[in-house]
């Protein structure tokens, strides 16, 4: 067939073609004879071996629509200087096929001119719409149950914290010796409280907030130091450098719309998403009772490099039917997300893994060929679970967040949706890859009945062996409240667990080491009751405060002067004080490190009795 059609596109190339071996490439994209393309998408081929960008021209590649005709287009080589991308500059027609030959004359040698052919989805691609919340994370159609409107309540009496900051409780806290801060996004699901991005220390105090416009997934730090989280507003994840400042908005090519499930930025200055990709099926001639028109989601995974060229990109279209979801999926339904991706690992051979909760099924992709290496679990497993019962048939259900330890082993975040007894725990398995065998050696769950978490959740493996746990969508509504954040020893001894109210829902809870300067002063607000006025300082963001001073003046004129000082305690550090306010109107606090420098001046506050005539003049001047 490859033969055929390079004849058609170039006559002499089939008896060239009789004269060697041709080098084949590692790596092709679209897949040669794959259907239901984007007509956005980009032509992506990579051979072993460095490129020679001086041999890469114009003629390089000849991409021909059967409808648009021949497409002109700009060709990128990758920062890994083997992967060449070809960008048509405009886009092919809905249910077409497209001829592609490829001339590859960067290759040293043995290599012959590569042909194939793919089409493009009969209608166009359109972009998912906006959910309203996060619990689009879940499966379609869920929903909480009603909440009452009076479960808020206020988490702290500080007076530099917003009004509608998340509540939440500390029933276990950690001890001040571990290392780190947990990393939450709770969104709210009634509309008392607010979305936010949360970082709190070891007793649940907060050590940095953000307020976002909706809700939001993922917050955590990225291996470069980098935080990132899904941003709604935008629709793409945001990356946040130590200040807390916007570095960069990573958002899907080739005319998709990313996925606010999992985002990872490799070594490599690469990152890597996923995207829910719906087309329109027949699902009659698939199943019996099927949808002609029905709405099947699937999934795609993108890698772009360090200039936002795709220099990967897997279907699972491409490989995976739609016959292999869950027999809990309904395929006569008339929306069907029969694989719902919810997490990418770069595995230490360098290839992804995958987890698809509405398979039920881990993947594993070869990263170079974008072949399937093996799947565990779900209809098509390849593995042979040695000590868990699979009477039930699926050795997990529903999962998320496969992760890939140091030993070898492998976590994950079971839901067990459709198991019984249920309830959901974090999971660790010994994987042996080459006999295709797998041993569970460590789980927890909460105590009987247990956490049953229908959707969402984590589990992050800690370098001291402890788990930290995100619950998730638990099964809180309406009666009561489970824990949100639980961190347990490898013994199951709780280290730490937090509790949101029935107000929020966190998607992921993690821990991570951090060091946060941020851009902004630091805050002092106050309230006078009766003769005392109480003065509340804080620095969002900020680790590194040890102390802080309290100093007032009488107008913006005179020098401060040090009324008192106190060391940091929590979020907040509080004065309760008899002022004068005869004397001094004009505060302002400095944050101290812990060798005395000071880091940052809040703006001035101004109380009572101040002259206006001399508020001319900013504190900052002296």
């Amino acid at each position: 067939a490859v033969v055929a059609l390079i004849t058609l596109l170039n006559p002499v190339a089939s008896s060239s073609l009789q004269s060697f071996q041709a080098v084949e490439p590692d790596y092709v994209f679209p897949v040669p004879g794959s259907n239901r393309l984007n007509n956005e998408t980009n032509i992506i081929i990579r051979y072993a071996g460095n490129a020679d960008p001086q041999k890469i021209s114009e003629q390089t590649f000849e991409v021909t629509g059967e409808v648009s005709g021949d497409h002109t287009g700009r060709i990128e080589l990758s920062d890994d200087l083997s992967t060449v991308v070809f960008k048509p500059e405009v886009p092919f027609t809905a249910g077409e096929t497209v001829f592609v030959q490829i001339i590859p004359s960067w290759v040293d040698s043995g290599a012959t001119n590569f042909s194939f052919s793919f089409r493009t989805d009969p209608l166009e691609q359109t972009a998912r719409p906006a959910p309203d919340s996060l619990l689009d994370l879940a499966p379609r159609g869920v929903q909480p149950a009603a909440v009452p409107d009076n479960t808020s309540t206020a988490a702290f009496d500080y007076l530099t914290l917003p009004g509608d900051f998340p509540p939440y409780t500390v029933d276990v806290p950690a001890s001040p010796e571990n290392q780190g801060y947990y990393f939450l996004a709770p969104f709210q699901i009634t509309v008392q409280s607010g979305n936010y991005l949360l970082i709190v220390d070891n007793t649940g105090e907060p050590v940095y907030y953000q307020a976002v416009p909706f809700s939001s997934s993922d917050f955590k730090k990225q291996p470069n130091g980098l935080l990132s989280y899904f941003d709604r507003a935008n629709w793409g994840y945001a990356v946040l450098d130590s200040t807390y400042q916007n570095v960069g908005l990573y958002s899907a090519k080739n005319g998709y719309v990313i996925d606010p499930h999992d985002f990872i930025m490799l070594p490599n200055h690469h990152c890597v998403y996923m995207i829910y990709d719906t087309k329109i099926i027949d699902m009659s001639v698939i199943v019996p009772g099927g949808d002609p028109q029905a709405e099947v989601e699937g999934l795609v995974v993108q890698e772009q490099d360090g200039s936002g060229n795709v220099v990967f990109e897997w279907r699972s279209w491409d490989h995976i039917p739609i016959t292999d979801a869950d027999p809990n999926i309904n395929l006569t339904a008339h929306t069907i997300d029969y694989v719902h991706g919810n997490a990418i690992q770069l595995d230490w051979d360098g290839n992804y893994m995958i987890s698809s909760r509405h398979l039920s099924e881990i993947t594993k992709i070869d990263r170079r060929t974008g072949d399937i290496i093996w799947r565990l679990g779900g209809k098509n497993n390849q593995f042979t679970f040695t000590n868990i019962d699979i009477s039930q048939s699926l050795a997990f259900s529903f999962q998320h967040d496969i992760r890939r330890l140091p030993n070898g082993h492998i976590t994950m975040f079971d839901n067990r949706n459709n198991l019984s007894p249920l309830y959901s725990s974090a999971v660790e398995f010994d994987m042996n890859e080459d006999t295709k065998t797998i041993t569970q050696v460590w789980e927890y769950q909460t105590s009987v009945p247990g956490v049953f978490s229908m959707a969402m959740g984590n589990a992050q493996r800690l370098a001291n062996g402890n788990t930290v746990i995100g619950w998730g969508f638990n099964s809180n509504f309406p009666t009561g409240k489970q824990p949100d954040v639980t961190e347990v020893k490898a013994d199951g001894t709780k280290v730490f667990e937090m509790t949101f109210d029935l107000t929020h829902i966190n998607y992921r809870a993690f821990r991570f080491d951090w060091v946060g300067n941020p851009a902004w002063p630091p805050t002092l607000a106050f309230k006078v009751v009766g003769g005392q006025t109480t003065f509340g300082a804080s620095w969002n963001g900020a680790t590194e405060v040890a102390q802080y001073e309290l100093y007032g003046a009488p107008n913006l004129i005179d020098p401060p002067q040090l009324i008192n000082a106190k060391p940091k305690s929590g979020f907040e550090t509080q004065w309760n004080l008899a002022i004068d306010h005869n004397a001094y109107c004009y505060f302002e606090v400095k944050a101290l490190d812990k060798d005395g420098g000071v880091l940052a001046t809040s703006n001035p506050v101004q109380t009572l009795g101040c002259q206006p005539y001399k508020m001319a003049i900013p504190m900052a001047v002296r």
